[in-house]
């Protein structure tokens, strides 16, 4: 292997600069892991308010979800006593067509039910 001829003077000097670009180097590489620090940091605090405002969103859309849901479920509720209300008016109305009707009824659902027989 070949080997530069150098003159002794020089050497200290280019081991020098050399160790004084490898000093550098490790300086920018220890600035550059700082800021990605400091950047990933920010982004974490970013990421932890978005994702808390998406929780609060969330809550809302549940409990409004909720909400409509009860509203829905008294609607209904409503309805049906009214129906059934409107049932009991027409049954007295008309008990004869009522026994009628249930006796029908009686009928089908036996016949359905039975074992095919």
């Amino acid at each position: 292997m070949a080997r530069a001829q150098t003159n002794g003077k020089s050497a200290p000097k280019e081991f020098a600069e050399l160790n004084d670009q490898i000093e550098q180097l490790q300086a920018d590489i220890a600035s550059l892991a700082e800021q990605m620090s400091d950047m990933a940091e920010a982004k974490k605090d970013d990421l932890r308010v978005r994702a808390a405002k998406g929780a609060a969103a969330a809550r809302v859309k549940i409990a409004d979800g909720a909400d409509a849901a009860r509203d829905a479920a008294a609607d209904l509720q409503e309805q049906a006593q009214v129906l059934g209300a409107r049932a009991i008016e027409k049954a007295r109305a008309n008990p004869s067509a009522t026994l009628g009707i249930a006796a029908g009824l009686g009928f089908l659902l036996g016949y359905m039910t039975r074992n095919g027989r």
